[in-house]
């Protein structure tokens, strides 16, 4: 299910996108003259700031030359048996939210009040190698220098990941025999399998060993996804006369989406859960998790402050 903090998610990765990064770690110009050692040398981070030291390197790689068209990366090898652990690709959702969020949310580090970083022993990169990409280009610190170069459709989403993957794969080789799987949430439930598809294309070539995907909360299949109204009147967060208006919503948003009005099935859609309807009808703040009606985001006011430390 989409969170009413989506706005907030978007305005973070705003955010990010336009601080300016004075020296930019472009990868692509070493990888293409064969000097690995050093685009791998110079994308190490040597330490966060208020944070353990952990292993972990971050750059760009040019997936677009003739629109110079950059995807930003962090790769964190997993904390336990890195050099067997399977690789996850992480792409966030939103469209338009980092990959940042989910690495200092709920992924491989836990970001107080006072910006000080502690692993997060639950997370994923203890037992996955984890690259969080800010996927598609013109997300995050991803950009280009031509509004052509920004994706209009899944398949040249697909073709920017696939490029970037191979030349992560470059500087990155003992990691390429490693299990791949792909993960995202939200609007990377049409990312994910869009780019799984596109590997398995590309298998007789690509040289990796994908596995397979992980989805949470994905909005994969909107039209028939909109469904919540039963989901809530079951667990009795609404009653039946709200019931009937969600269906109207519901019923509303399915058929602009089917008549390819994009605009205003947005427009009904974001009305469910960012403009605080949810909210007054349930009096949830978040809906990441049924069993606590407060903010589970609340971490998400401090990423923007710690990213420009």
């Amino acid at each position: 299910m989409i969170s009413a903090n989506i706005y907030t998610l978007l305005l973070i990765s705003i955010y990010v996108s336009t601080i300016y990064c004075e020296k930019q770690l472009l990868l692509t110009p070493y990888i293409k003259s064969g000097d690995i050692a050093k685009a791998r040398s110079l994308s190490r981070v040597t330490a966060l700031p208020n944070a353990t030291n952990v292993e972990s390197y971050t750059g760009f790689i040019t997936v677009d030359e003739k629109y110079n068209s950059n995807t930003f990366f962090w790769f964190i090898p997993a904390f336990k048996n890195p050099k067997t652990a399977p690789l996850l690709v992480y792409t966030e959702g939103g469209p338009g939210g980092s990959s940042i969020m989910s690495m200092f949310m709920f992924g491989s580090f836990n970001l107080n009040d006072k910006l000080n970083v502690t692993i997060n022993p639950f997370a994923l990169n203890q037992e996955f190698s984890i690259i969080y990409v800010d996927n598609p280009v013109g997300t995050g610190f991803s950009y280009t220098d031509n509004p052509n170069g920004y994706s209009t459709d899944q398949k040249n989403v697909s073709k920017n990941l696939y490029e970037f993957l191979q030349q992560f794969y470059t500087v990155f080789d003992d990691y390429r025999s490693n299990d791949l799987y792909l993960g995202g949430l939200s609007y990377a439930g049409k990312f994910v399998p869009s780019f799984g598809h596109y590997l398995i294309k590309m298998s007789h070539i690509s040289r990796v060993n994908f596995k397979g995907i992980l989805i949470g909360n994905g909005l994969t299949d909107p039209i028939n996804q909109l469904t919540y109204d039963k989901t809530l009147l079951n667990l009795g967060l609404i009653d039946e006369n709200e019931d009937k208006e969600m269906q109207n919503i519901q019923n509303n948003f399915k058929g602009f989406a089917k008549s390819k009005d994009y605009r205003k099935a947005t427009e009904v859609f974001l009305k469910l859960f960012t403009t605080g309807y949810l909210t007054n009808i349930t009096g949830y703040l978040g809906f990441h998790d049924i069993d606590n009606s407060g903010n589970k985001l609340e971490s998400l006011k401090y990423v923007d402050q710690y990213v420009i430390i």
